[in-house]
């Protein structure tokens, strides 16, 4: 699914510019993986990660 967001999500948000500001760090990239349950606890699993990153409901909606 992320794959798919970052390839087709540039509508919603600059993915490639970012790479690209991040790969003047010199970072070492490496694939991160999340097992769930799967059915809908899957978006809501990823909801509340995504809630977590960006610091809670309020900084998220902004």
């Amino acid at each position: 699914m992320g794959g798919f967001v970052y390839e087709h999500g540039e509508h919603f948000y600059n993915f490639g510019g970012l790479r690209a500001f991040k790969e003047k760090f010199d970072p070492e990239w490496s694939p991160i993986y999340l097992a769930t349950p799967g059915g809908l606890a899957t978006p809501r699993i990823l909801n509340e990660i995504n809630v977590l990153i960006s610091g809670g409901f309020r900084r998220l909606m902004k």
